[in-house]
């Protein structure tokens, strides 16, 4: 065995071996900072690295078989001269010597001049803290997303998310002539694509970047492979303009909604039964939404909305600890909270990006609130806002303001002839569900201001506004009684929802209408009986009956109640019928019943789909609002006519006919929010209306892209450390 070592020593495979080693070495090094700058994936180097490794026996037996003389490379003989083995010696310890230099010389260099971006990152945020020292400036520049149309309901433009590792970004947007589509642009290249299997909006990053999931149609959260496929169903349900949070676990949180409020949920993002996540917060207070995981993973940031306004704005912040269900409130007055690996809570307030730093071990906050980025598109009501950020610093937004509290301020209400001629009202407001009085000399609307509405009476022959309800509560859905004396209308006051009775010139005081029901948070009125003695409403998605002896109330009973979802009930004038729109058939259509015994009959008046039904005086005719289709992306709102004929208990009616389409304001499609009714000679038709500085087509929407953000956050929301 000495004899191998001693001919292993004379060949000199052991120099062989210590040269191949530091020049492997030396060049893995070089790959390593010369590759990413190449873009090359990241295998490339785990593919030099494995080459060197495969070559390294065979440099070994080259060592063995060959030997380097002064005349050259020859095959070893045995016979090379102590004069000859000396230069070689020397030869091959400065060989070795240099490369050894030289890796030495390049390690300083790489320590000190060359950085990859992680580097960089972990460098630049420890400068922050050293007294003097200058932190890397952060960069912004925008990204052109073209023509898009703003979304009906929250007149937002795009939703944004950026990949954990800042790789990627998704957006969500409606193009004209397109519905709602999903595009991921790869940062290293100019051109997004389409991921035409993800139809629908608020999409999110799995943890790795390879999976997004999404809201479609308000129906479940969806999930979808970025290497191609259908899209996945995750849940049933998810609450309106959201999604959910996918976590490092593989844990989807979201909130879906349910009759009586809504729940937080988990799921398996492979699928499967969703359970819901147990905790000490009475959900009937608040609405805890927009889920986000802190990096303990025990910790889920909420944004705690009051039931008794259903708005974000009035919202607030909240830590829940998953092991023990308690909840913490963090921050007042705000809402859309996210955790920064910078050691900071970000939310929106007042449409701007706010922070403040944050103790993950001790859970608590450690500093100032400090608006961080001014002016981000926001929708207050429902929570949202286009934001994201990488965990390598790169934040997303799009620039803005609240489209609601924009909309507020350019709202119209419109009379529209018979044959679509329009007559614009003088005031704007944030104007909502109006009725006509049995007049025609006044409306009953409600008007939302800083996020609270009320009952307002509007005096057409004077055009003058008048406020009828007053509460720091929501307050809305108003309906005249017969006489026009009464107005009934729907409050969260004392938060408690129900319903409420108020002379319509605004004197004494209003007075509940005790329902009986056990949550009447969800009851919204909807028509009085001729003599004023019953009152039709809406409540849980089906139509009660309220029986009144001079306003007070007698009894409450359901009147057509089933499985699917009912509203707008209409009494006739005559009080034989009444006319209600349901989504039995899969959408909503009008129907017609007998008053009040809505078993005896049942006739369906739309074929076509349509809601919001609204009586003629005579009740000779019945119009209702439904969509008319331009192409097979676009649509319009349009009113149609019915011609009927009834006496006694037999009731027929003609075809239904368009009357006229427009771009009027969609309010919801389930007798909540009606922008519709007709004038006391049928002759004409109150309708809701942007104005043209809201109009749907928003031209070159562009994104701010801000690299280095989480250096200018440290510096803007510095934690106090007394």
């Amino acid at each position: 065995m000495s004899s191998f070592f001693q001919e292993l020593k004379r060949r000199r495979v052991f120099r062989v071996a210590a040269v191949y080693a530091v020049v492997a070495w030396l060049l893995i090094q070089v790959a390593d900072t010369v590759l990413p700058a190449l873009q090359l994936p990241d295998w490339t180097l785990t593919f030099v690295t494995v080459i060197f490794i495969l070559g390294f026996p065979i440099a070994l037996i080259l060592g063995w078989a060959y030997e380097i003389t002064p005349e050259g490379i020859r095959v070893d003989n045995g016979n090379l001269t102590q004069l000859n083995e000396n230069k070689v010696n020397q030869h091959y310890t400065n060989i070795l010597l240099g490369l050894v230099l030289l890796a030495v010389g390049f390690l300083i260099v790489d320590r000190t001049l060359i950085q990859t971006p992680s580097q960089q990152l972990a460098q630049s945020t420890e400068s922050v803290s050293e007294p003097g020292a200058m932190p890397a400036q952060s960069r912004r520049f925008t990204l052109n997303l073209g023509t898009v149309m703003r979304r009906n309901g929250s007149n937002m433009r795009a939703d944004v998310a950026l990949s954990a590792d800042g790789r990627r970004l998704a957006f969500a947007l409606e193009r004209p002539g397109a519905g709602q589509q999903i595009y991921v642009l790869e940062l290293n290249q100019l051109q997004p694509r389409l991921i035409s299997s993800a139809e629908g909006d608020h999409p999110e990053f799995s943890p790795d970047g390879q999976w997004l999931i999404f809201n479609s149609d308000n129906e479940g959260v969806y999930k979808v492979a970025l290497g191609g496929g259908a899209a996945q169903r995750l849940t049933d349900s998810v609450f309106p303009g959201t999604t959910g949070h996918w976590t490092s676990e593989d844990t989807v949180f979201y909130t879906t909604g349910l009759e009586d409020g809504t729940r937080l949920m988990q799921i398996s993002a492979a699928g499967g039964e969703a359970y819901p996540v147990e905790f000490t917060g009475d959900p009937s207070v608040f609405s805890y939404e927009l889920p986000y995981l802190l990096p303990n993973e025990d910790s889920l940031l909420l944004t705690a909305i009051p039931t008794s306004t259903g708005n974000a704005r009035d919202g607030r912040i909240v830590l829940l600890q998953l092991s023990t269900g308690n909840i913490t409130t963090l921050v007042q007055g705000g809402y859309n909270a996210r955790y920064v690996p910078t050691g900071h809570i970000v939310f929106i307030r007042d449409a701007a990006l706010w922070a403040v730093p944050f103790d993950s071990e001790q859970q608590r906050v450690i500093g100032r609130e400090v608006p961080v980025v001014q002016g981000i598109e926001t929708q207050g009501v429902r929570g949202l806002a286009t934001y994201s950020f990488s965990n390598d610093g790169l934040l997303v937004y799009l620039p803005g303001n609240d489209t609601l509290l924009a909309q507020e301020r350019t709202a119209s209400l419109v009379w529209v002839d018979r044959a679509g001629n329009e007559e614009y009202l003088p005031q704007q407001r944030n104007f909502a569900r109006p009725r006509v009085s049995q007049d025609g000399q006044k409306l009953a609307v409600d008007i939302t201001e800083d996020g609270n509405g009320d009952t307002w009476i509007y005096d057409l022959t004077r055009n003058s506004l008048s406020r009828l309800s007053f509460s720091e509560f929501a307050d809305g859905y108003p309906t005249w009684s017969p006489d026009g004396l009464q107005i009934a209308f729907a409050s969260q006051r004392e938060g408690k929802g129900t319903l409420w009775l108020r002379a319509a010139n605004g004197t004494g005081e209003a007075m509940p209408l005790a329902t009986g029901l056990s949550d009447a948070s969800d009851a919204f009125p909807s028509s009085f009986s001729p003599d004023g003695g019953q009152l039709v409403f809406r409540y849980a998605e089906d139509i009660y009956l309220m029986t009144l002896v001079n306003y007070e109330v007698d009894q409450v009973r359901p009147l057509i109640k089933s499985e699917f979802r009912e509203g707008s009930g209409q009494i006739s004038a005559d009080g034989r019928w009444i006319a209600y729109h349901s989504d039995e058939t899969g959408r909503m259509e009008v129907y017609v019943r007998p008053f009040p015994n809505v078993d005896a009959g049942k006739y369906q008046i739309s074929s076509e789909g349509g809601y919001w039904p609204r009586w003629s005086r005579d009740g000779n005719e019945l119009f209702f609002r439904g969509i008319v289709g331009l192409t097979e992306e676009q649509t319009q709102q349009s009113v149609w006519s019915v011609e009927i004929e009834s006496s006694g208990e037999t009731f027929d009616f003609q075809i239904p006919r368009l009357l006229f389409q427009g771009d009027f304001r969609e309010s919801g499609l389930y007798g909540v929010n009606p922008g519709f009714d007709v004038s006391p000679d049928a002759s004409r038709f109150l309708l809701l209306k942007n104005s043209e500085a809201m109009n749907r087509v928003s031209e070159q929407t562009q994104l701010v892209v801000v690299e280095n953000w989480f250096e200018e956050l440290e510096r803007l929301a510095p934690p106090d450390l007394q």
